[in-house]
């Protein structure tokens, strides 16, 4: 069996959100079991028997569930889904590095998966390599599950409201808050 944990921005009535019936990938997979996740109950863990193809994103939609004040959810009912593995060699990449900022402006690293899979954020680090091919000040890019599908870009930034009054940021969850970033001298470094 496979288990998707769909995450939802605020609590669910964990009554509505626990029927299997509620949720399906590609309008056809339907879970064997839909659990909602104490305490907050913003998560719901999703067990199908279908094998799931690791190279494959779904689409999960969900209907009929409400929160805890009884809204019903609306016309943002999809999301992508996918199995994650992890990342090999080359398959996500830095493609662009913004550290020489105005004073006070955030300063970003945004990474690409190039690859064919979901990738899970909370297995990518990024650090600083030195003249002896060390890596070292690691940061990883999330504490918490979080895919980065392929095709996919995602902004780390120590300030995501910063960095969205300076720059269109078409999709908020596009953009990841990392305690710190590593360190790149405005003159030469190596991420």
């Amino acid at each position: 069996s496979i288990r998707i944990v769909a995450v939802f921005d605020e609590g669910l009535d964990s009554a509505i959100a626990s029927s299997a019936a509620n949720y399906s990938l590609d309008n056809a997979a339907r879970p064997i079991s839909a659990q909602p996740v104490a305490p907050l109950f913003s998560e719901v863990a999703l067990t199908f028997s279908d094998i799931l193809a690791t190279d494959k994103t779904y689409e999960l939609a969900v209907n009929n569930v409400t929160d805890c004040s009884g809204n019903k959810i609306g016309i943002y009912n999809k999301t992508k889904a996918a199995v994650a593995i992890p990342a090999d060699t080359g398959s996500v990449v830095i493609n662009e590095v913004l550290f020489n900022t105005k004073s006070g402006d955030p300063k970003f690293i945004e990474i690409y998966n190039k690859g064919s899979y979901a990738v899970n954020c909370n297995s990518l680090y990024v650090g600083n390599k030195t003249n002896a091919g060390l890596i070292e000040n690691l940061k990883q890019v999330s504490s918490v599950p979080c895919l980065l599908f392929p095709g996919d870009y995602l902004a780390l930034t120590t300030h995501p409201t910063a960095l969205g009054h300076l720059y269109l940021i078409k999709n908020p969850l596009s953009v990841i808050e990392i305690p710190s970033l590593p360190s790149v001298p405005e003159d030469k470094g190596r991420v």
